[in-house]
């Protein structure tokens, strides 16, 4: 069950309640299951970017097994007779989340599918939220919704955790995704947060501090501060960073409302991403005040000005993971520097991964002979849509364990697991399940 119990403003309280009850047997039986899920990387459209067929460090999984590598290291019996020997470290990145962007409110390509039932109930509750708080004009909507090459352009976006990880997420003894089987609802959705989201009203002086300071630090090389800036900015938050910051609950797994008072106090929380740079000297913190070459983190709205609406929809992507890490108290959802992002819709868009805040443009166009056979994979109501983005994001695993003979030990059993986790998957597309 599913409980959402928030302010809208002090007088207003609001309680909304969803009963989840899912037989995943009889979903496993329905045709057309989740557009995008755990299968999605073993699709032959896919396979070859995603995992490269096993090979070491190739594809967005970069899989290696390298003795002694970050400090492995095995032990044997008590100390200090214990004998110290180098072990084996293995390391591969496996699809964590989807992050979708789009233009169109309370729309979303998850819901489009049998299993999507209860996705679509949970956007259709945010999506009466947002149109109950904001009632006021949205300067450019109608246009930026119906337009993403303009130059304001609204965009919305949702965060799913990896839906039927458990079929792909198995390359043991690496840790597996975390995941449900059939999705039950959304980790974020923007129209939970339209105060800040669409009016900023959370972030604003924060923004305001740092602006200064992140003007000329998001676009400077590599290292470089403005020493004197990052002093000024430090003292103006410091000014207005007082009162309470928000207390209890951590980690929620399910999107709800976030409200004015509600998203103040938890952007006071020392672990924020508007109060973090507070306690970071020179040297990293550009690492939360940027995006990387993508400009400014703060605000965090869904207002994008820039006349590329992939660049556009990357930024609103990356700012959507940091409020909803925030507000949702759960740093599952943060942008980490060892991450990988991949764009799995627009087909046209090639499938390379690359690190989130990369030096745009960063991807070519997909390959024209590639390019029929993608558009053929998409679904039709997908297809019809534009300015829609579906990213997944591929993060980091690795384990020290016990050294084999030879490395090559671990890469049959690592291919092992792919075919298996690829059998499975072609199994359920061979019975009408996926793409």
């Amino acid at each position: 069950m599913l409980r959402f119990s928030h302010a809208l403003f002090p007088l207003t309280v609001v309680t909304t309640t969803i009963f989840v009850s899912v037989s995943t047997s009889m979903l496993a039986k329905a045709r057309g299951l989740s557009p995008f899920n755990a299968c999605t990387f073993n699709a032959p459209l896919f396979a070859a970017q995603s995992f490269a067929g096993g090979v070491s460090f190739a594809g967005c999984a970069g899989w290696s097994a390298i003795r002694g590598r970050n400090g492995c290291v095995k032990t044997k019996g008590p100390c200090p007779l214990c004998v110290t020997y180098l072990g084996d470290h293995l390391q591969m990145w496996l699809p964590e989340f989807f992050i979708e962007v789009t233009t169109a409110p309370g729309v979303s390509a998850f819901t489009l599918a049998a299993d999507g039932a209860l996705l679509k109930k949970h956007l259709s509750l945010a999506h009466a939220w947002w149109k109950a708080v904001s009632l006021a004009p949205i300067p450019f909507a109608s246009r930026a919704q119906s337009d993403v090459t303009t130059q304001s352009n609204l965009w919305h976006a949702r965060i799913l955790a990896m839906p039927y990880a458990n079929l792909m997420g198995s390359f043991s003894p690496l840790p597996g995704v975390q995941g449900t089987e059939a999705p039950t609802c959304y980790a974020g959705l923007s129209e939970f947060f339209p105060s800040q989201w669409n009016y900023n009203a959370a972030d604003a002086p924060y923004a305001a501090a740092w602006a200064p300071l992140g003007a000329g630090l998001c676009n400077m090389p590599a290292g470089a501060t403005f020493m004197g800036g990052l002093e000024v900015a430090k003292g103006a938050v410091s000014s207005f960073s007082f009162g309470k910051s928000f207390e209890g609950g951590s980690g929620e797994v399910c999107a709800r409302p976030v409200g004015v008072a509600e998203g103040a106090s938890k952007n006071l929380r020392p672990s924020s991403d508007s109060l973090a740079p507070l306690t970071m000297g020179p040297s990293e913190i550009s690492s939360k005040l940027c995006m990387g070459a993508w400009g400014n983190l703060l605000p965090r709205t869904g207002w994008s000005v820039t006349a590329d609406p992939l660049l556009s929809a990357m930024q609103a992507a990356y700012r959507f993971t940091s409020l909803t890490a925030d507000f949702n108290l759960n740093d599952r959802w943060k942008i980490r520097g060892d991450d990988k992002w991949q764009i799995v819709f627009p087909m046209s868009v090639a499938s390379t991964c690359f690190k989130p805040g990369a030096p745009f443009p960063f991807l070519a166009p997909a390959p024209l002979e590639n390019l029929t056979q993608r558009m053929g994979h998409e679904l039709a109501p997908l297809s019809a849509r534009k300015g829609t983005y579906i990213i997944a994001v591929w993060r980091k695993r690795e384990t020290c364990e016990e050294p084999l003979e030879t490395l090559g030990g671990w890469s049959l059993a690592h291919k092992g697991h792919l075919a298996k986790n690829s059998a499975a998957c072609t199994s359920i597309h061979a019975h009408g399940g996926w793409l």
